[in-house]
């Protein structure tokens, strides 16, 4: 029976996924830039307070979930997601935004790198640990497709009123928080729950850096983190050269078509690519892309860039966080330190959003996108020569 409960977990996680997507952050910019006085850079602060907030939370969250249960971390989030939800559909000011953005921020913490570990130990429960870049990665296709057609709704809901898409977003973080707190608690060893309750913050993040996690941590956040910062300001940028909101979720739709389609063979490039192969493909990839956005005047060649660049964060997920947890082996704080990358990446996004902003509003997006592309190359070519150099001398 317990056998059955904790294979549950599997598809209850799948549900947790498809509720988890906000669909209405294909018109948020927009529906911000219909408050009088607004600009570019009004949603480059609301996207900085966000990340502020996802930086501030992100690591404590994962150290509370290690403390007191990840399933208990999960449902705080929902409920922070729940809140945000309700936020943006009372909207009317700048502030209700703002407040959005920091309990979404707060929400997607306490999810990071606890939705992770909690698969992680069930799976090891369930003697499948081996499998989680193909589980993981079946999980989270379905977790971008199913709430394509929603997505693609989306303009369409907002002909009809902009405040319907988050009323149907209320419904549906009702749902995920009813499915997270159904969750069986995987069996943890009495020595491991000492071990976690005797556990200080500093000494986890001792233990990262012992086991070379944080160089790793620190090359996929700020990775993550500017490619979400760019893709944060497609649909404003998108308006901006004349393309019609009614496409909006048409485009995103897209990008999620690609990220399922991709996410489906994680296993498959787990088996074939190392981890320093797999990281500087993306390196390569999100510098050329961010790049082009800054080269390229045609409105739909910067449609089909966004839609890649949307696609590109998410489509080898699984595959990354199974190469991190495999450097963090059996450690019982696998949500602190995989909360590490986020927090990097919350602060990452932060940073790159409001200077993309600032640029955008003095001199033009493009200009942002550039600068954005060549601070990303300049920072992380050097710390993946960093990574090798110090991955050779090791095995030497």
């Amino acid at each position: 029976m317990r056998q059955k409960t904790l294979q549950a977990n599997i598809w209850k996680y799948g549900v947790h996924l498809i509720t988890n997507k906000r669909s209405y952050l294909s018109i948020l910019g927009v529906y911000l830039l219909t408050l009088p006085g607004t600009t570019p850079q009004t949603v480059g602060l609301m996207l900085l307070a966000g990340n502020i907030a996802g930086f501030l939370f992100e690591i404590p969250s994962g150290y509370f979930a290690d403390m007191v249960g990840h399933k208990t971390a999960l449902v705080v989030g929902r409920v922070a997601l729940l809140a945000s939800s309700l936020a943006f559909l009372v909207g009317g000011e700048v502030f209700m935004f703002i407040l959005g953005a920091v309990l979404m921020s707060i929400g997607m913490a306490f999810q990071s790198g606890t939705g992770a570990a909690f698969m992680h130990e069930t799976l090891r429960a369930l003697g499948r640990e081996n499998e989680y870049s193909k589980i993981m990665g079946r999980l989270k296709s379905l977790g971008f497709a199913v709430p394509i057609a929603l997505i693609m709704l989306v303009p369409f809901l907002v002909g009809i009123s902009f405040k319907l898409p988050f009323v149907i977003a209320v419904v549906i973080d009702c749902i995920g928080l009813l499915v997270v707190a159904s969750y069986a608690i995987p069996p943890v060893g009495p020595s491991r729950i000492q071990e976690i309750g005797v556990r200080t913050f500093w000494r986890t993040l001792r233990e990262g850096w012992d086991k070379g996690f944080l160089r790793y941590a620190l090359f996929v956040g700020i990775l993550a983190g500017t490619i979400t910062a760019v893709s944060g300001f497609k649909d404003v940028y998108q308006a901006f050269l004349g393309v019609p909101i009614i496409y909006f979720g048409v485009f995103w739709g897209l990008s999620r078509v690609l990220v399922s389609f991709f996410l489906l063979f994680n296993q498959t490039i787990k088996r074939f690519f190392t981890f320093h192969q797999f990281l500087f493909f993306r390196l390569l990839s999100a510098v050329a892309l961010i790049l082009a956005l800054g080269i390229v005047s045609v409105p739909y060649v910067i449609v089909a860039l966004f839609i890649f660049i949307a696609a590109f964060n998410w489509s080898t997920e699984s595959v990354k966080e199974h190469y991190l947890l495999e450097i963090i082996g059996n450690s019982s704080s696998k949500a602190t330190l995989l909360s590490v990358c986020s927090q990097i990446s919350f602060f990452a996004t932060a940073l790159v959003a409001y200077l993309v902003g600032a640029l955008a509003a003095s001199f033009g997006y493009a200009a942002g996108f550039v600068v954005a592309a060549g601070l990303l190359f300049l920072a992380l070519l050097p710390l993946y020569l960093f990574i090798v150099v110090n991955k050779v001398s090791r095995r030497s």
